[in-house]
């Protein structure tokens, strides 16, 4: 596997635009929490059409944006924390699967929605749906990724988002977060 790489797709007015990026798997969930209002402008700016998206082996994060259907695709094989020092991590080692626990899946997609409101929030694995092998833009036809375990032993909703808030505290910019509607 490669490093933390992640392919954007966005698709508006029938039009795909694509975007990749080397470091983006590392970021992944701080982007997506800065919600519509954040991430459309950055992803218009930078996307374009036959873009280059890294394939199966090295992407680690990928994001299909249906602007016309309001559906946010959100696919992570590990939510890393490697270019931080200390790992944030460290006491929150579940969240590097936070998408294959079901409870985790659950709290993290309820606070994606809350900065995304109106959307559609649906979690794949970016292999399903972004990247060069496969690009899949028919929401109905992305394979929804299976929940590994439901939950963990004594972990509850309010844990999981205590736990959330505390490795986010960590990685995302101060001012993105104060903006997180929690």
């Amino acid at each position: 596997m490669g490093g933390p790489r992640a392919n954007y797709l966005l698709v508006e007015d029938g039009e795909l635009r694509v975007h990749s990026d080397r470091e983006g798997g590392s970021s992944l969930p701080e982007l997506i929490l800065q919600g519509e209002a954040g991430v459309l402008p950055w992803l218009r700016s930078c996307a374009e059409r036959g873009g280059f998206l890294h394939d199966a082996g090295y992407a680690a994060g990928a994001l299909l944006v249906q602007v016309d259907a309001r559906v946010l695709v959100v696919g992570m094989t590990r939510w890393e924390a490697w270019h931080l020092d200390p790992d944030p991590f460290g006491a929150f080692l579940a969240f590097r699967e936070v998408l294959e626990v079901g409870r985790m899946r659950r709290v993290f997609v309820e606070l994606v929605e809350g900065q995304w409101p109106g959307w559609r929030v649906v979690v794949a694995s970016p292999a399903a749906f972004g990247v060069q092998e496969c690009v899949q833009t028919d929401v109905s036809r992305i394979p929804i990724l299976p929940v590994r375990v439901e939950t963990l032993k004594g972990w509850t909703d309010e844990s999981v988002r205590a736990g959330l808030r505390a490795v986010l505290a960590q990685v995302m910019p101060a001012a993105a977060f104060r903006r997180v509607k929690w």
